[in-house]
């Protein structure tokens, strides 16, 4: 039964990447995994402590995080209060609810050595299957059936890709995630034929994420490419090597296009009026302003309380004068302080801390070098999410809560070695 169990687990860790694929009306295939491997997983845990009373150990560390998760709910709870439209609250939390939950499954099932590198193989090969779609995507022109689609013309008429998800900006923030994850992989394996997969993998995804056009998705791969030089201190030759490969990728990829987009970035920091949209050649750069004037707006206005879960979309047009349309915030951070107040943001920050000391403890804990190097793989990948946090609402997105049980779980195989320093 418990062989059974963990290959359901590892179903539901795989599809994280698969969040447009629809299975029923409004149904997503996450979500429909997710519910079935739950009941499976609670039933299964009901049976085991019955029979062997065994209970999952927590370090008091990990339990300070599951406290603060546990908070952050309490919290979204507690913000039906204040909040305007408790459909849209009530709608975030179930999001929030079923997210920790996953976590605590993959922290359970993933907690024994074996168990954790085999869910970083399952999950990083399952990222590039993402970059592959996007890919067929793009070659060919279409979207896929059964995928909530998001049609959006980018520059010229050119296709902006989403893969498996209904918008090219979040299908992009998951493949950057893929690519430190990817690399690492690439790095631990002594297969010629995995080696090989990975590698096409890698340069596939990067192919992937620059035909979305998303502006932070590039910012962000530029510096997790930066970061993985910086952590491997490439010798000249072989950043050579990497850069005739990239040189020879770019043969296929529009570049004047992608870099007419990125140039946009410039005009976020001129904006000073609505004279300039008018003048402007992109407007999303303009909504995005102002969206977070209104955040910023919001959250000065609601310090303490916030104005409700998942309220930001209705009450965005109340505190900008040029903003008419319900839209997100577009800063995850911006978004979570609007809604939650002060203690909101206090505590998620504390989540993402506690999460990033976890890794550095384990990477620097960890003898094994295939340990470190996917504990290296999460941590970059973290880093990755963060920067596309700052132009994306995506604290709903599960690779983040993937990378908070993988910290998790990494932090408590580490103090299971032999150490010179417990902590």
């Amino acid at each position: 039964m418990g062989k059974l169990v963990k290959a359901c687990v590892y179903i539901l860790l795989s599809v994280t990447w698969f969040g447009g694929i629809i299975v029923a009306k409004n149904v997503t295939i996450t979500k429909f995994v997710g519910i079935i491997v739950f009941v499976i997983w609670l039933f299964y845990k009901f049976g085991e402590y019955a029979i062997t009373n065994k209970k999952m150990e927590i370090s008091r560390r990990n339990r300070k995080l599951f406290f603060l998760i546990s908070f952050f709910l309490l919290l979204g709870l507690a913000s039906f209060l204040v909040a305007d439209n408790l459909f849209l609250s009530l709608k975030e939390l179930r999001k929030l609810i079923m997210l920790f939950g996953m976590l605590i499954i993959f922290y359970d099932q993933f907690s024994a050595e074996r168990d954790f590198k085999n869910a970083y193989k399952i999950f990083t090969y399952s990222g590039i299957v993402l970059g592959v779609f996007a890919i067929i995507q793009y070659l060919m022109g279409i979207f896929f059936p059964s995928v909530f689609n998001y049609s959006v013309v980018a520059i010229e008429n050119e296709l902006r890709v989403t893969g498996l998800f209904q918008d090219p900006n979040y299908a992009a923030l998951n493949m950057v995630v893929v690519i430190p994850l990817a690399y690492y992989l690439f790095k631990n394996s002594n297969k010629n034929i995995e080696k090989i997969f990975i590698g096409l993998g890698v340069l596939v995804t990067i192919w992937a994420i620059l035909v979305t056009y998303s502006r932070a998705s590039i910012i962000s791969l530029v510096i997790v490419i930066i970061l993985v030089l910086l952590h491997e201190q490439y010798k000249l030759r072989k950043i050579i090597i990497g850069g005739i490969i990239l040189v020879t990728l770019s043969i296929f990829l529009p570049l004047e296009r992608i870099f007419e987009r990125i140039a946009t970035i410039k005009d976020f920091f001129v904006i000073s009026n609505y004279l300039y949209f008018i003048k402007s050649v992109d407007s999303s750069i303009f909504t995005r302003y102002y969206l977070l004037q209104s955040g910023w707006n919001m959250f000065i206005n609601n310090f303490f309380t916030g104005i409700g879960l998942g309220n930001f979309r209705v009450e965005s047009p109340n505190y900008s004068t040029l903003i008419s349309s319900h839209l997100v915030a577009h800063n995850t951070y911006i978004s979570i302080a609007a809604e939650l107040g002060v203690f909101g943001i206090f505590i998620f920050i504390g989540m993402i801390f506690l999460s990033l000391r976890n890794l550095h403890f384990a990477q620097k804990e960890f003898e094994d070098e295939n340990l470190k190097n996917i504990v290296q793989g999460c941590k970059i990948g973290l880093y990755a999410f963060l920067i596309n946090a700052l132009f994306l609402t995506a604290q709903y997105e599960r690779i983040f809560w993937v990378l908070l049980a993988f910290s998790m779980i990494s932090y408590s195989i580490s103090l299971r070695k032999p150490v010179l320093h417990f902590k």
